[in-house]
């Protein structure tokens, strides 16, 4: 396919995520398209053997190439980092005008995903880039797939790091910090490591998206939840009710702990939580829930993305006496949340 043609489908598919209208099927069929086109730039297979495994590190797991390519089929996901990035690189040229607005991108798996839409709509002199990126494969495939499309000159740098550790290079050129690294509820990836160091090394200004990401105690009511698939629109029915966070990562966070966070093994205070007050007739799921504020109005809260979904600790049918827990968030080989029931 001619590069003309390539960059009209991905142009396409581009419009399609950044609408304000979402129509499910037509941004599943976009995100297809554009899954469909970065296999066809980065001539990889991401299904072959080997690529589903991940590289260990001591702040966490990088996930195996195949499941990092496989990120754009999370719809909501995809479309909301998208949106959010879009919107904060406009934010910058407004406040900057004609200087480029300059992304930090953590975590890019083999496609970028995140950024390669972005290229039909800003020009290199409205957009730079810079890479990080553990897999040495993701990293060829990514070098490939702007070759491909003739945009390399966005490109600043790309770099094989493992970014938990990574000193930046004129950190103070960087507006835009970018990255998504993380399952549910913070468990198991490097969000936390990479967040903090990564952030903390840029100007006050500077934009980090998700710009916030907080862990609640809920009760989730499993049969409300199931007859959300009945009503006409999901939000009518209301089937889970948080807490107050057990755990915030934002800039705010990253910058008052920045000194504590250097030290090798740093864990963050325990904190004791109570169940919320029930709001169903039903016995409840005991659980934890990520809501991820991408940027401004750019959210996603529970079951609206696999990073999202509801982390099961119990249920009050089998824990009657449980009134709350204790939780330290952990950052280590296996990062995320310690938990003790109170009962």
């Amino acid at each position: 396919m001619q590069v003309l043609n390539i960059f009209e489908k991905l142009k396409n598919s581009t419009q399609e995520i950044l609408s304000d209208q979402i129509n499910y099927l037509k941004l599943k069929n976009a995100a297809e398209d554009l899954k469909s086109l970065f296999n066809e730039l980065s001539e990889l297979n991401i299904d072959a053997d080997g690529f589903e495994q991940s590289v260990f590190l001591d702040t966490g797991e990088a996930i195996g190439l195949k499941w990092a390519g496989r990120c754009v089929d999370d719809l909501m996901r995809t479309r909301a980092f998208i949106r959010g990035l879009k919107r904060s690189i406009d934010e910058v040229k407004e406040k900057t005008p004609g200087k480029p607005a300059c992304v930090l991108y953590c975590g890019t798996g083999p496609f970028a995903t995140l950024v390669v839409p972005l290229i039909t709509v800003f020009t290199p002199n409205e957009l730079q880039l810079v890479l990080l990126e553990i897999n040495p494969v993701s990293v060829e495939s990514i070098k490939k797939i702007f070759k491909k499309l003739g945009a390399e000159d966005y490109i600043i740098e790309i770099h094989q790091v493992d970014a938990a550790k990574f000193a930046i290079p004129n950190s103070e050129e960087i507006d835009i910090l970018v990255l998504e690294c993380m399952q549910i509820a913070l468990a198991k990836e490097q969000q936390v490591a990479i967040t903090h160091n990564l952030y903390s090394q840029l100007k006050p200004e500077a934009i980090l998206i998700p710009e916030e990401i907080s862990l609640h105690l809920a009760l989730v009511d499993g049969r409300a939840k199931m007859a959300t698939f009945d009503a006409i629109v999901m939000g009518d029915i209301v089937y889970h009710k948080n807490s107050e966070p057990l755990f915030v990562l934002n800039k705010e966070e990253v910058r008052s702990n920045a000194k504590a966070f250097k030290q090798e093994g740093i864990s963050f205070p325990k904190k004791k939580t109570l169940l919320p007050k029930a709001f169903s007739n039903n016995p409840c799921m005991i659980a934890i829930t990520t809501e991820i504020k991408v940027y401004k109005e750019d959210i996603l809260t529970i079951d609206e993305s696999s990073l999202t979904a509801p982390l099961r600790l119990g249920h009050q049918d089998e824990q009657p006496n449980t009134i709350g827990i204790t939780s330290q968030f952990l950052v280590n080989e296996l990062p995320g949340l310690e938990i003790d029931f109170i009962e």
